[in-house]
């Protein structure tokens, strides 16, 4: 199985000193002072000195639910071994299926895509076919789709959100200012995605300004088990992995008459993080999870050794196979290779800013008048202006590793930084007036990635491979970026969005349980480690 150590991250925090998973203790009236412990092979016994007696003593493990259960891991459980959702796993999984109506699918995001494709040296489309030959071919799946069209619900669902909650907000304002005048300048628009579609379902619960983004997962854990004041900022709009499971196992099972755990799910995902999403409770319907298993690249190559195939071999032998396209719905698509623009993890703060300048303000190219400011290499700051007044509309960021998170969670909690972060920050501002504009300056929405660089240098991505060249981390992610974009850019078609959630979801009062998510803190007594063994 494919581990991630302290040395694959740039950006780690440490695990808490309670980070255990509390063992039961069985008491017992015999004194066990006088026994031994004995090793045979992978067993251990424990062994009465006076009697000789053995007994074979249970072994200890750790599941994905205890770590989302356990506050003590601060980022993740990237650093536990769980030898749950590994490939070995899925082997196992395909190898034991008895029943011949079982669906398997296979979702790659497209991340680990151009991670493997640069890595192999092959193309997008040379690599989309690998992973058809082996899943398909190889190992019996139905097939093997993306989470593009997946990713462009979730950010259209994601835009209104923002939407709604900005209005929100300037309703409240307003009413403080004991004024009513209208809010936005397109809301008529605004209301062509909401009424008569299910697509446009608003979330019930609005979260609060500056709303930040909710797809990965690693920040979420952290959120929810450090810094639960922030929970009601996230974003209440579930992944393009959950969301893509979802719509699979509805479909495939109404279609076929199935029971939901005779449809598996497989999701292949940049980070080791996806592993403890999609083990949510919230994520299952009658105990049927959305997802299955996730493997990142880094299984994947260890799977393809396992395997003994060479992708480089197989471009060239190829394995044979085929793919019904009845195995999906006609109105969902199997591939896109165009991305969304913005960043390579999703494009989220890029939608959210277009689609709010639109339906707010009326301005249909956003671009255009938006002003980038680049803290650093993954702290950058987008500004809106009012094309006639120049004046400030809205204030977006992208926010990517744990040192830039902990000083966004302080922005946000309305702390000031350390003595030693306000220093730094001074040597980079020029002057007095660029300082107070820094120091005034409030986000709107924040796309929050863990990982340095975001999604495409996930923690489960692959590093430059080893050779006679060497290739700098950051230049290696440049180049596994611009594989991503090669295919070119695209943006998101909302009718389309909407035509697909019609034919999926024909309830809006249903919506809820499809798009969204909902987030709780989990709380921990630190005085007594025992008692860490919360339930979600």
């Amino acid at each position: 199985m494919a581990k991630l150590s302290e040395n694959d991250l740039n950006d780690f925090l440490n695990p808490g000193a309670v980070c255990i998973k509390p063992a039961e203790v069985k008491k017992s009236e015999k004194s066990h002072e006088d026994n031994e412990i004995q090793v045979q092979g992978n067993s251990y016994f424990e062994v009465t000195k006076d009697t000789g007696e053995s007994k074979e003593l249970e072994v200890a493990s750790i599941s994905l639910n205890d770590c989302l259960a356990c506050s003590g891991c601060i980022t993740s459980a990237e650093t536990v071994l769980v030898n749950l959702q590994s490939y070995q796993e899925v082997l196992k999984q395909l190898d034991a299926r008895t029943d011949d109506q079982e669906l398997f699918y296979v979702s790659s995001s497209p991340q680990v895509r151009a991670n493997l494709a640069a890595y192999y040296g092959l193309s997008l489309q040379e690599m989309q076919d690998v992973l058809e030959m082996v899943f398909v071919g190889k190992l019996g799946f139905c097939t093997v789709l993306d989470t593009n069209a997946a990713r462009e619900i979730v950010l259209q669902q994601c835009a209104l959100e923002f939407c709604e909650s900005w209005k929100q907000r300037q309703q409240e304002n307003s009413s403080e200012n004991g004024s009513e005048k209208a809010i936005g300048l397109n809301s008529s628009d605004l209301q062509k995605d909401s009424i008569n579609n299910v697509a446009s379902s608003k979330p019930d619960a609005h979260a609060k300004l500056p709303m930040l983004s909710s797809s990965c997962p690693g920040w979420i854990c952290y959120v929810e088990k450090t810094h639960s004041a922030l929970i009601p900022h996230l974003s209440r709009v579930r992944s393009p992995q959950q969301a893509c499971g979802r719509l699979l196992k509805d479909w495939a099972s109404k279609q076929y008459s199935l029971e939901r755990k005779q449809v598996w799910h497989l999701s292949l995902m940049p980070c080791f993080d996806k592993k403890l999403e999609a083990s949510r409770d919230e994520f299952s319907e009658d105990g049927v999870r959305d997802v299955d298993a996730v493997l990142t690249p880094k299984e994947i190559v260890e799977m393809f050794k396992y395997l003994d195939l060479d992708p480089r071999s197989i471009v060239k032998n190829r394995i044979p196979y085929k793919i019904s396209n009845e195995v999906l719905p006609a109105w969902y698509p199997r591939l896109t290779f165009e991305e969304q623009g913005g960043s390579s993890s999703g494009g989220y703060m890029s939608y959210v800013m277009s689609y709010a300048a639109e339906m707010l303000f009326g301005i249909h190219d956003a671009n255009s008048f938006v002003t980038k400011v680049d803290q650093n290499g993954d702290l950058t700051e987008y500004i809106l202006r009012d094309p006639r007044s120049d004046e400030t509309l809205l204030t977006m960021s992208t926010c990517y590793g744990f040192r830039n998170i902990q000083n966004l969670v302080r922005k946000v909690n309305g702390k000031n930084s350390n003595r030693r972060g306000q220093v730094l920050l001074k040597r980079r501002m020029k002057n007095d007036s660029q300082k107070i504009q820094q120091r005034n300056r409030q986000y709107d929405y924040v796309e929050v990635m863990a990982c340095p660089g975001g999604c495409i240098n996930g923690g489960g991505q692959l590093p430059f491979p080893s050779g006679e060249r060497i290739l700098a981390s950051r230049e290696w992610m440049n180049q596994v970026e611009s594989l991503y974009y090669s295919p070119g850019k695209k943006e998101v078609d909302r009718s389309f969005v909407n035509d697909i959630l019609e034919q999926w979801i024909r309830d809006p009062q249903l919506a809820p349980n499809y798009l969204q998510a909902t987030y709780r803190s989990v709380e921990t007594d630190l005085s007594n480690p025992l008692l860490l063994a919360n339930k979600w």
